[in-house]
């Protein structure tokens, strides 16, 4: 986890001018070959509470689901959306990169720098980093896995 995380997020959040600043940003063009309606796929990350009270009053509250694990992903993301504000990833630049676990032996990384810095770690990763295998996902890669109707968004068959 990255000292000042909180910092660097708010610095990144203001400088994007977004509604919305996460690990990874999925969408129908297949970035990261997994092809789905545009959403947070890694939602770590931050908004602020004007943009969050201004969804609450659009919805009458924040949009999210109790049920299925990815679809509360998307109805949050689509909060944002449908109220007017964007949805951006910390990764582009790539100073740094998102962790995902992938429920197996191998860590997911995403963005351009596989060896970039990590805002966060799930949190099976922390102290047991050498345990996993890392297999790096770029924007490039576009062959489609699997779309987003899953528990775990993007999981191989």
């Amino acid at each position: 986890m990255l000292d000042n995380f909180d910092s660097v997020l708010i610095d990144m959040y203001e400088s994007k001018n977004c509604g919305f600043l996460c690990g990874l940003v999925l969408d129908e063009t297949g970035r990261y070959g997994i092809k789905s309606q545009k959403h947070a796929g890694i939602t770590n990350g931050i908004a602020s509470s004007f943009v969050l009270e201004k969804i609450r009053t659009h919805f009458c509250c924040l949009p999210h689901d109790m049920g299925e694990y990815s679809n509360g992903q998307i109805m949050f993301s689509n909060g944002f959306l449908e109220a007017g504000f964007s949805i951006e990833e910390y990764i582009e630049s790539g100073k740094y990169r998102s962790l995902y676990d992938d429920h197996t032996d191998k860590i997911r990384i995403y963005g351009p720098n596989k060896n970039a810095k990590d805002i966060f770690s799930p949190k099976i990763v922390v102290g047991t980093e050498s345990k996993f295998n890392y297999v790096h996902f770029k924007e490039s890669d576009r062959s489609v896995r699997r779309t987003a109707k899953s528990r775990v968004v993007g999981k191989l068959h």
